[in-house]
């Protein structure tokens, strides 16, 4: 089971590094069953952030039994959800340009392409950063 000490201890470290201090984050420990509710999951879940780019809130709800799921590493998963705060804003901002391109007649197959290949490439610089940092 995930140590709430150990998480706000990586928080306490990342967050002036990633110049976060001006957002309020805070965490909760849950189970997996309560993970699905943000949408279909397909293989073990890690953790969700929620955020709040308007307030500078966000939640990171970890699984509670993350350390089971082999290459577990909690400052790594932890570090990756500072970085979906941290580029939060820009996910809004690309997501509005999107909607305004399907708003002016856009194909719908590109614009589905458009915003899939944006979410992989989001992606995948929070988990290589998040490897980077986190080591």
């Amino acid at each position: 089971m995930i140590e709430k000490e150990k998480v706000q201890a990586i928080l306490d470290k990342y967050v002036p590094i990633l110049k976060l201090n001006n957002w309020k984050i805070r965490f909760e420990i849950v189970s997996e069953e309560f993970l699905t509710e943000f949408g279909t999951i397909d293989k073990p879940v890690l953790g969700v952030t929620a955020t709040d780019i308007f307030k500078f809130e966000a939640v990171i709800y970890l699984n509670r039994d993350a350390d089971k799921i082999s290459d577990f590493n909690l400052e790594e998963i932890i570090v990756s959800h500072l970085l979906f705060i941290l580029f939060a804003p820009l996910k809004i901002l690309y997501s509005v340009s999107l909607d305004d391109l399907q708003y002016i007649g856009l194909d719908s197959n590109i614009y589905s392409y458009r915003k899939e290949i944006y979410e992989q490439i989001l992606t995948n610089l929070i988990q290589n950063l998040s490897k980077i940092i986190g080591k």
